[in-house]
């Protein structure tokens, strides 16, 4: 069975520092190779923590084909090919099998988002999706006419107009081609929106409203607010507090100014004639601490989204629970990807004290966390579709972390290659290592909002993903409670308080109890053999209950 080391932190599938053992990394991260029939592939693997080591490579008879690092292989065939690559060191031996296919052709596939949006004069680099695309030929043409020979194209249009970019790329088998529109705005449009339309709130509580801003010329903007259609004179920052005064609907407004453009969003804030205390749903003797139900399950692209193999979300959700309830792993992919669960009961806020926990499989140079969101169950309906609260974390108050921030995805076009994103800031990237495009999203693209945290991605003598301090799922910090090193990188928890949620204003709560968790990868980065940084998600615990 063909043996793979990659990136996301599965148990045995990475590198694992300061061990007694010898690892061994492949450089394309999954130890399968393609070349075509009398060309040559050099397989080179990276050796860790290895005393004096010998290498042997054997071809799938066991007969001794080479005894240096790498292996060069070329074959007059089609077919596939095994070998074993053998360490033999002082501290210990290893064995890791790989597999060459050998090919007639290898043909170039390309993708590019659907479309992009720039203003007059405002550049943005394009960079597409392509496979097989080593020493090819890359012909950019925008509206007919060959503007560009590179890998990534740079964009500038003075003129204001939808236009069409092409990208061809040629090797010597064949060639791939992949159209996008480009829409140039005489200035740049400046867009306010709520995330949803309607919010609902227990009687007494407030709400604080923060709506996404995006494509402000400046950080000058100015914002004002009304109720009703009624003025707030005090409020005039980006969130907008707000406690509402009787039962019913009432209609909040946000208009913000950019120099000479206004552009308005509204949403509807329902208050229930319910208080926190009538929903609260006790824990009994009958209570499970560490089963839930998945409501939900969306993760970003990434090299093991195809775990759950599910076609809707239903089925999705039940492969998903059956992991998480029996730990074993689901996988979030890159960032914005997210699982939402609940109890069988509401869990308690006790303060002071650490409420719940959220098992990974970090270690101290292994760390994908994933951003924790809490939320009640507001309107009795027993669905996660009420108002979430994101938990605070070390870098809740830090420059860089980034709100509101959101992903798009483009579905590829061929199985394995890599996938496209464009984010809020109009910059384009790839998913590189093998990515999947989760099978029950049925649109050919879909964008994930959030909150970014700045990648810890390190390259020394192997890549690192280094901790937060705490707050994180997913993560090596002070929250796991224990010294332990997780040398073997296995499920291990992180615990967190339901006193740390906040409103987008990063004031507390102050929630009683919780009904519904979710967890959304935080970061976007890719670290090199190791493929997309994507939060592990292996159980849920309450706490309480222990």
């Amino acid at each position: 069975m063909l043996s793979i080391l990659c990136a996301c932190n599965k148990d045995g599938e990475i590198e694992v520092p300061e061990t007694k053992e010898p690892q061994v990394v492949f450089e394309n991260g999954t130890g399968v190779y393609q070349v075509k029939v009398m060309k040559s592939v050099t397989v080179t693997p990276t050796v860790i923590d290895a005393v004096n080591p010998k290498y042997r490579w054997l071809d799938d008879k066991g007969k001794t084909v080479g005894q240096e690092l790498s292996y060069t292989f070329s074959s007059p065939m089609t077919g596939k090919f095994y070998f074993t690559f053998c360490v033999d060191a002082e501290n210990g031996n290893v064995k890791e099998e790989i597999r060459i296919d050998v090919v007639d052709k290898l043909f170039p596939a390309v993708v590019l988002p659907k479309e992009m949006q720039t203003s007059v004069g405002k550049s943005i680099v394009i960079e597409p999706a392509v496979n097989n695309g080593e020493g090819a030929e890359y012909l950019w043409a925008l509206d007919g006419k060959q503007v560009g020979t590179e890998t990534t194209y740079t964009f500038t249009s003075e003129e204001e107009g939808l236009y069409s970019l092409r990208l061809t790329v040629k090797n010597e088998d064949g060639q791939a081609s992949a159209t996008m529109g480009i829409r140039v705005f005489p200035q740049p449009q400046l867009s306010v929106a709520f995330q949803q339309d309607k919010m609902e709130v227990f009687r007494g509580r407030m709400v604080c409203l923060s709506p996404q801003v995006q494509n402000a010329s400046s950080e000058n903007i100015t914002y004002k607010w009304a109720v009703n259609q009624e003025l707030q004179p005090e409020a005039t920052g980006s969130a907008f507090d707000y406690m509402p005064e009787t039962v019913g609907e009432n209609t909040i407004t946000v208009t913000v100014t950019d120099g000479d453009i206004s552009r308005t969003a509204s949403i509807v804030v329902s208050c229930l004639n319910t208080t926190e205390d009538d929903n609260y749903r006790p824990a009994t003797a009958s209570s499970q601490a560490k089963k839930v139900k998945v409501y939900e399950v969306m993760p970003a692209p990434g090299q093991f989204v195809h775990q759950i193999s599910a076609i809707t979300m239903a089925k999705a959700c039940e492969e998903a629970e059956n992991l998480v309830n029996t730990t074993n792993y689901v996988s979030l992919g890159s960032f914005g990807g997210y699982i939402v669960v609940g109890f069988d009961h509401s869990v308690l806020n006790k303060e002071g004290e650490y409420d719940f926990a959220i098992q990974g499989n970090s270690f101290e140079t292994s760390n994908e966390p994933g951003i924790v969101w809490v939320m009640q169950d507001e309107n009795g309906n027993g669905l996660p579709d009420d108002t979430w609260y994101e938990l605070r974390g070390s870098e809740a108050d830090k420059p860089e972390t980034r709100y509101n921030y959101s992903v798009t995805y483009y579905r590829p076009s061929a199985t394995g290659m890599p996938i496209v994103w464009v984010d809020s800031d109009n910059k384009t990237g790839t998913i590189t290592l093998h990515p999947v495009y989760p099978s029950w999203q049925k649109n050919d693209s879909y964008t994930l909002t959030g909150t970014r945290l700045k990648p810890r991605t390190e390259h020394g003598s192997i890549w690192a993903n280094m901790p937060f301090d705490w707050g994180y799922a997913d993560n090596f910090g002070s929250d796991r409670l224990t010294e332990d090193d997780n040398h073997d990188a296995g499920p291990n928890y992180n615990y967190f308080k339901i006193e740390n949620a906040m409103y987008p204003n990063r004031q507390p709560v102050n929630l009683k109890y919780i009904d519904f968790i979710k967890v959304q990868c935080g970061i976007l980065s890719e670290a090199g053999v190791l493929g997309e940084v994507s939060t592990e998600v292996f159980g849920f615990w309450d706490y309480n209950l222990k």
